[in-house]
């Protein structure tokens, strides 16, 4: 553009001088085409005018070139150094303030870093003056885009107007003038309002009454001083008309929505100012008289008859397009609005959305029922968090990959058949993906914020819905709604209530409730009157604990389609038959009280059961139970099981078995307070009364402390200890071991220092390991003898000891003791195994025996002196 200029003023100069003989202004006397010819003109001189101001704000040229343009050139454009420009630079300045020309250029080089204007010519009038010399008017908008010195974004429109005059003697154009208030806006605005029609007048006046009770509505024309309304009634000019019109000029929102007595759109060419526009439902068709509102953030024009959008080219500050339920078929105009938030265009014949390609501020499209069929430019749209592209030809949603910020999808009744691809939109709250093609949902298990996932008619099934919500309990996968529906229309009443009660519904549910009636995780109708069968819970695949205790069922069938039942209790019903239950594998506690149950066969293979009660039923058999070793706690009281059977189980289970408790409670009852005392601190009670299950921790107690009990005479309590183990009465006044004789269980006993005389009881305690009867009044020995499993054993302070035969069997002896004794050979225990320690001072043997006895038994360590 350096030699631009020039080049320009010549080639207009020359045409002028060409068409333009001498005239006397006159307008009547130019021809009509020579007319047309400067209005050509005028347009070119405007957009010269343009790029000059462009060159001053951009970067492309020196300053010293910005310099000739602004101290020289202009004068070339515009008809003096005087001619004023109404200043548009300052867009919160209240006053109008001209300057001339070269200040305003000046000002456009200081104030901006860099800007770019734009001029979109509105119209070009022409006219003449008193004197009859012709002129232009070209009425423009002007948008300006910048930065200024002080790094504040401009950005802004308006209307401005530019004369140019026409002198008769030098064949020149040049620009007279630039302005945005027109000398008289009053008469422009009485202007505009003449041109209304009776639906705009409406909507303009709406409930304004002006002097002497005239509507405003009702005013038809205004013209110099006078009103003339409806009826022909010519009344004084009130003033307020104009404060009324300019209120009305300068709106920012506008809604004249479902109104189709609206055609035309020209009224609001005015309102520059204008920001939100909603047409919808309207009898518009063309949206051209808006062109010019460049400052339209908001457009709804849906359900119009609207088929382009090309007049909004200009309007690029659009950030929310409503166009749904229109003739729209092209977007194309949408790829300038940089701003675009939201785009609403379904139920429309557009076919292609390259336009929003790179749109970064884009977050919602609906763009259903339309006929798109990829959505590829959207991967470039890194903002969006709503997409509806249901019921379009579209098969592949692979350009959703990277979508990190979507949060709501819908595919409905599409050809997508794969999910893959929002693995990564981390942010995915809802999928809607009914109809579709869809087999599998394991694309989605790491989206932890997914909430619902619609996926009715599609290739996914009971099994993988229910196995994706076990996985992800905080997402709700609706699934098989007509099956749902129907299991709800055939439903009992009190079954219904029960199920919306316990889910905190109410009413006719629909099918996100009927999905979550399915997905129902816990009931308890032990309180409910009128429950006969549990078939309702066949859907109910997510239950995990069901309460059905005194009910009036019969049959656990329906059970069988609830695989994460965990918790069930049916105590107190007529059910005999449990072998459903051998189907869910996750059950961990099962109550049978009082029920007619007789074989728990069912339940020998559940791996994860811990807690049966089967109390007061007929069971007879609890060998099922044997291989169960997650069962930590049954309760058989008042089965037909006998008490040798369970503690028999007992010896092969780790679990807590609570049984014969009426029998427990009488022999608490029967003790006496010492002995209560000694339970009650080796099982720690903690009330005056135990329950039956610290009954049952005293009834399963392995080793007894009596030792320095000198109150305690009889061992007769510890007949009901079955798994007792290790049994101290040192020091005690006890003299009788009868009373253990049976407790197969004893391993350690600890006898010393005490009266006993008489060792013959444990002679049947075969499993015995320790023994101790150390400084006792024994005699007779004999009782050892078939001890074999004792590993330590001592007899020290027992004068009658002498012989010691009776260890030569004792292959796991590894420790004896026989000081004090009268023992005076050790050859019974030359070749023991596991011998290690012998103690043997103070007793009849000699120096030589005990050496002799080292020198066969090296490993042994021997404490003799």
């Amino acid at each position: 553009m350096r030699n631009g200029y020039l080049i320009f003023l010549m080639l207009l100069l020359f045409g002028i001088s060409a068409q333009v003989n001498a005239q006397d202004g006159q307008e009547n006397e130019i021809p009509a085409e020579k007319l047309n010819q400067y209005k050509s003109e005028a347009k070119d001189l405007v957009m010269y005018f343009e790029g000059m101001l462009n060159d001053i704000a951009g970067e492309d040229y020196t300053n010293q070139e910005k310099g000739i343009i602004i101290n020289d050139t202009y004068l070339k454009v515009f008809a003096s150094d005087k001619t004023q420009i109404e200043d548009d630079l300052d867009p919160n300045r209240q006053v109008v303030s001209n300057k001339d020309a070269q200040a305003y250029l000046k000002d456009v080089d200081f104030f901006f870093k860099q800007a770019n204007f734009e001029f979109i010519i509105e119209n070009i009038s022409h006219s003449v003056t008193n004197e009859g010399v012709l002129y232009f008017t070209v009425t423009l908008t002007r948008k300006l885009d910048g930065i200024t010195v002080s790094g504040d974004t401009l950005e802004n429109s308006m209307e401005r107007f530019v004369e140019i005059n026409l002198d008769p003697e030098e064949l020149d154009l040049k620009i007279a003038s630039i302005y945005t208030t027109k000398l008289s806006q009053k008469e422009d605005m009485a202007l505009w309002w003449n041109k209304l029609d009776d639906t705009w007048r409406g909507i303009v006046g709406n409930d304004i009454m002006l002097a002497n009770n005239v509507p405003l509505k009702e005013v038809i024309s205004v013209i110099d001083t006078v009103m003339i309304t409806k009826n022909d009634s010519t009344v004084a000019l009130d003033e307020s008309i104009f404060k009324h019109l300019e209120s009305f000029l300068q709106k920012t929102e506008l809604d004249v929505s479902l109104n189709p007595e609206i055609i035309d759109l020209a009224p609001l060419s005015k309102l520059r100012s204008l920001e939100e526009l909603n047409i919808s439902g309207t009898g518009v068709n063309d949206l051209s008289p808006i062109r010019t509102l460049t400052n339209l953030k908001s457009l709804k024009c849906e359900m119009t008859g609207i088929n382009s959008l090309d007049p909004l080219i200009y309007c690029t500050n659009i950030e929310v397009l409503m166009i749904n339920d229109t003739q729209i078929e092209d977007l194309t105009v949408a790829e300038n609005f940089e701003n675009l938030e939201e785009l609403y265009c379904f139920n429309t014949n557009i076919s292609d959305i390259t336009a929003v390609e790179g749109l970064e501020k884009l977050k919602v499209v609906w763009a259903n029922d339309t006929q798109i069929a990829s959505i590829d430019p959207l991967n470039s749209c890194k903002s969006i968090r709503s997409l509806d592209i249901s019921n379009t030809p579209v098969s592949s949603i692979d350009a959703l990959m990277g979508l990190t910020n979507l949060e709501q999808l819908t595919i409905d009744r599409t050809n997508v058949g794969d999910l893959s691809s929002l693995a990564t939109t981390k942010a995915l709250k809802t999928l809607s993906a009914d109809h579709t093609q869809i087999k599998s949902l394991s694309p989605l298990n790491s989206l932890e914020n997914l909430d619902r996932v619609y996926c009715d008619e599609t290739g996914i099934n009971t099994s993988i819905a229910q196995a994706f919500m076990r996985n992800h309990p905080n997402t709700l996968v609706i699934y098989g709604s007509n099956q749902l529906k129907e299991w709800w229309n055939g439903m009992p009443d009190v079954w219904k209530t029960v199920l919306l009660t316990q889910a905190g519904l109410s009413g006719n549910p629909e099918k996100e409730q009927l999905q979550q009636l399915a997905n129902i995780k816990e009931i308890d109708i032990s309180t409910t009157n009128g429950i006969q069968s549990l078939e309702p819970l066949s859907f109910l695949v997510n239950l995990e604990k069901l309460n059905a205790s005194n009910t009036g069922i019969s049959s656990l069938d329906p059970l069988k389609n609830c695989p994460n039942l965990s918790n069930l209790n049916i105590s107190n019903t007529n059910v005999s038959d449990i072998s459903v239950l051998a189907e869910l594998k996750l059950l961990k506690r099962v109550t049978l009280d009082k029920t007619k149950v007789t074989d728990l066969d069912p339940l020998s293979e559940l791996p994860k059961l811990s807690r049966l009660k089967i109390n007061d039923t007929p069971v007879s058999s609890i060998s099922a139970l044997r291989k169960l070793t997650s069962l930590k706690t049954l309760e058989a009281d008042n089965t037909q099981c006998s008490d040798a059977t369970v503690i028999n189980f007992s010896k092969e289970s780790t679990a807590q078995i609570i049984f014969r408790t009426d029998k427990l409670t009488a022999w608490w009852n029967g003790l006496n307070a010492e002995w209560q005392k000694v339970f009650d601190q080796q099982a720690k009670i903690k009330g005056d009364v135990p329950t039956k299950y610290e009954l049952h921790k005293i009834n399963i107690i392995e080793e007894i402390d009596l030792s320095n009990h000198k109150v305690i005479k009889d061992l007769s309590p510890l007949t009901m200890l079955y798994k007792l183990k290790a049994l101290d009465i040192s020091f005690t006044r006890i003299t009788d071991l009868n009373p253990i004789k049976n407790i197969e269980t004893l391993e350690k006993l600890s006898c010393d220092n005490t009266p006993i005389s008489d060792i013959s009881p444990i002679a049947s305690l075969k499993g015995i390991k320790e023994l101790n009867i150390s400084n006792t009044i024994v005699t007779k020995f004999d009782a050892l003898n078939g001890l074999n499993q004792i590993q330590k054993l001592k007899v020290s302070g027992i004068v009658k000891v002498k012989n010691i035969s009776y260890v030569s069997n004792m292959k796991e002896l590894t420790s004896f003791e026989c000081y004090n004794t009268s023992v005076n050979n050790l050859k019974y225990l030359v070749g023991l195994p596991k011998l290690k320690s012998l103690k043997c001072y103070k007793s009849k043997l000699n120096q030589k025996k005990v050496d002799a006895f080292k020198s066969s038994m090296p490993n042994v360590t021997v404490d003799f002196y």
